[in-house]
Order: structure tokens, then C-alpha cells, then sequence
């Protein structure tokens, strides 16, 4: 049985794993080993019981994910009685079944021998979206089964086990699916800027990064975005004034548009001044009270070699010369750049057109346009 200071420890652990601060496979160790058990695994799974994820200890991942996807356990009746258990109570094997009858079965002996252990303590808890966690204690026949202390000592536990579980999904959930946002909008060919409530950025992608280190057309000052020109900077930062006086309002203004020109001669920036995206304001925390879209109307959109590749199944060669004809868009010209002969690339471009089910050049450069 776990004394109270035990206890405190194994909570404190709990909620730094829910937090990040400790991997959950340490998690695992430690109150197998405040328990006394060999090993200890905790799953997340649908609600019709397919096992979504697990941490163990004990056990490799490898073996783990090997053995809950292997057929001895598909076979092993025990399963079936820790599922039926109702979320929020504690189960042990003398709770679930006959004892001295079920481990006479060759079934149950078969995931013994795999696993190494032989009894269980363990309990289901309910988690966001239907989810059904589970944590359990495996114990070998001489560590042998739990007894009423133990059982009560984990019973203590389950308030907290549920709720870091509940904790660390959506936190994990939350941080996976940023991460995923923020590298797709790191990888796009736009600009993507969000401001602050004082008008500072607070995330930029590289596209934006780069669109603003060349200092043709845009920058950054002491005072935050500015253009060359000073009528559009006198206009932007109005536009991005009304949208930051919109933070925590509802409905919000529509933004606005409008077109930034370069001292160099190319072609502008589409730049578009959106208010602060719908959501709590407390949550977002004023990181992002506005923000702003870049379209550069200069710039040549290449696919990579590796898209080319895995999509059409160009060579090497075939990708080099389709990625030319897209900045070059003449053949002639295409050819140059990537250090062909003429015969050869009309060989390598009759290629593409079979692979790729095009006709023409004209076709091939406005496809390729579209591959990054």
C-alpha cells in the first residue's frame, strides 16, 4: 500500500507527463515499480475498443505493438473481462474471473509465456471524444497477485489517471495539430504574418521571411510593416489599425486590400489586412490580433524534384527539365538551364508527356505550376 507521500509523488507525476515534462514510458516505470510490478502498460482506444496508442514499460515498443496485433492475443479470453469493466474501477484478476480455472486454459498460458507475466491490476478510465483509457500493472507468479491494500492504494489513483490522461490528449492533440498548421504555413508559397495587438509579429513563415528581407516593396521598422512608397504605408497601417481595433469584437470588419509596388520594377504584393480569427480572445491571447496575406505577383512557383518524382515518376533528368520549362516556359531556354541538348530534351519532354498525360508544353508548365 502506498503511503501518502508515494501517493503525492505518483500525482505529481501524472500531470508532468499530462504537461510534457515527463515521458510517459517514466511515468510507466515508476509506478510499476511503487507497486511492485514487472511491467505496466497504458493504452488509449476507440470507443469500440481498437487500440489507438500505448506506452509500456517493461516491454520494446516493437514487441508491444507486435504482441497486441499477434493472434495469442486475439485468442487470450482475459481481454474480453478487462474491457467489460466499468471506467473508473479498479479490476484484479480474483475480481474478473475464476483464478485457478482460467490459468489452466492454454490460451491464457501462451500470452503468459510471451509476456513474461502473469497476473493483472489495472482500471479503464473515460477520456475526451469517447476514448477509453487504461493503465495496468503486470505482476509475474512470484510477485503475485494484488492484494487489498494495492487495490485500494490504485483506487486512490483513478481521479488522477483520468484526468491526466484527459489533460495530455488534448494538450498533445493541440500541440500536434499547431505543429502541423505551422509547418504547413511555413512550406506555403504565400506570405503569412500575424501581428500582435501592438501591431508586431508575432509568427511569420519563410516565404514571408524572405519577401521581407529583400526589402523591395516591404519591410519591417521600429513602427512594424511598412512599404517603399509612403501613401501605401500611410494606407497599410491604417488597414492594420482597424483590424487591431477589432481584437475581442464581434462581428469583426471584413479587413482589406490592396496592392504594394516595388522600386525594382517587378510586379507588386497582393497584400490582404484580415482581423483577428474567430476564437476566444483569452485563449489567443492577443498573438494573433490580425492577420496578413502576402501574394507575390512577381514569383515563379517551382515544384520539387521530390514531387515531380513521387507523383508522375520522372527521372532525374525528366524533373530537371520540368522545373525549367516552368521558370523558362521556352523550351530552348529550359534545355540551357539544365545543361541538355536540344535532341535531348525533346526526348526527356516527350517522356513527360507520356507519364504525365499531357500534350504540350503549355499544359506541362500550368501542371507543374501547381506542384510544390
Amino acid at each position: 500500500m502506498l503511503n501518502q507521500a508515494q501517493h503525492d509523488e505518483i500525482v505529481r507525476q501524472l500531470y508532468a507527463a499530462a504537461l510534457g515534462q515527463l515521458p510517459w514510458s517514466t511515468l510507466m516505470e515508476r509506478i510499476a515499480g511503487q507497486f511492485g510490478s514487472s511491467a505496466s502498460v497504458c493504452q488509449v482506444s476507440d470507443d469500440s475498443r481498437h487500440l489507438q496508442l500505448q506506452q509500456n514499460h517493461g516491454y520494446s515498443s516493437e514487441f508491444a505493438v507486435e504482441f497486441y496485433a499477434s493472434e495469442a492475443y486475439a485468442r487470450d479470453p482475459r481481454p474480453s473481462y478487462f474491457w467489460a469493466v466499468k471506467p473508473g474501477t479498479v479490476y484484479h484478476d480474483r475480481m474478473l474471473y475464476d483464478v485457478d480455472e482460467i490459468y489452466r486454459d492454454p490460451r491464457v498460458l501462451e500470452s503468459c509465456d510471451l509476456l513474461g507475466v502473469k497476473y493483472q491490476l489495472g482500471t479503464l478510465v473515460t477520456m475526451p471524444n469517447g476514448q477509453i483509457g487504461a493503465l495496468a500493472l503486470l505482476r509475474t507468479d512470484k510477485e503475485g497477485m494484488a492484494e487489498g491494500g494495492e487495490v485500494a492504494a490504485l483506487q486512490r489513483l483513478v481521479p488522477h489517471i483520468e484526468q491526466a490522461l484527459s489533460i495530455g490528449h488534448v494538450l498533445e492533440f493541440g500541440a500536434a495539430r499547431e505543429a502541423a498548421l505551422l509547418n504547413a504555413l511555413s512550406q506555403k508559397a504565400d506570405g503569412i504574418i500575424m501581428l500582435s495587438r501592438l501591431g508586431l509579429p508575432s509568427f511569420m513563415n519563410k516565404a514571408a521571411e524572405s519577401m521581407l528581407a529583400a526589402r523591395d516593396g516591404l519591410y519591417l521598422n521600429e513602427e512594424g510593416l511598412a512599404a517603399a512608397r509612403g501613401p501605401e504605408t500611410r494606407r497599410l497601417h491604417g488597414m492594420i489599425s482597424g483590424a487591431l481595433s477589432a481584437w475581442g469584437q464581434d462581428p469583426k470588419p471584413p479587413g482589406g486590400q490592396m496592392l504594394v509596388s516595388r522600386p525594382s520594377g517587378l510586379r507588386g504584393f497582393v497584400l490582404r489586412v484580415m482581423p483577428q480569427p474567430p476564437g476566444e480572445p483569452f485563449v489567443l491571447g492577443g498573438a494573433a490580433a490580425c492577420v496578413i496575406h502576402l501574394h507575390d505577383l512577381a514569383a515563379v512557383k517551382l515544384p520539387s524534384h521530390d514531387s515531380l518524382e513521387a507523383v508522375f515518376g520522372l527521372s532525374k533528368r525528366e524533373s530537371d527539365l520540368a522545373i525549367e520549362l516552368v521558370r523558362c516556359t521556352g523550351l530552348s531556354a529550359a534545355a540551357a538551364n539544365a545543361g541538355m541538348a536540344p535532341n535531348t530534351a525533346r526526348n526527356h519532354l516527350q517522356s513527360i508527356f507520356r507519364k504525365c498525360g499531357i500534350n504540350s508544353q503549355a499544359e506541362a508548365v500550368q501542371l507543374f505550376s501547381h506542384i510544390f
